[in-house]
């Protein structure tokens, strides 16, 4: 891979202001601060509704990438989206999990 990148075009890895100030903000916003509710958030919630929001992450950002950005899912995403749905409506619709009681005492 280094061979086949040093003898394509030049990239620029010089630093500055805007471009890390982005990098900053992708780093605060979707990351830590996302990462710091649902850290907050886990041991207040019921397992399974926890499973159903986390595994539902991933297929509804393909599907928000595609309304957004109008980016263009491939078959193979589509599918995993379709899989993923699928087990959380299984899982929803046996009920699992709807005697679960938050970790956290007093939420």
């Amino acid at each position: 891979m280094l061979v086949i990148g040093a003898l394509g075009e030049r990239i620029d890895f010089t630093w500055d202001w805007p471009a890390s100030g982005w990098l900053l903000a992708l780093a605060l916003g979707p990351q830590v601060i996302g990462w710091m509710m649902i850290g907050y958030a886990l041991p207040r919630l019921p397992a399974a509704e926890t499973a159903t929001i986390v595994l539902l992450q991933p297929a509804l950002t393909m599907v928000w990438g595609s309304i957004i950005f109008d980016e263009r899912p491939s078959a193979l995403q589509i599918a995993g989206a379709v899989i993923v749905l699928a087990g959380v409506a299984m899982v929803a619709a046996s009920g699992g999990g709807s005697g679960d009681r938050p970790a956290v005492e007093g939420t």
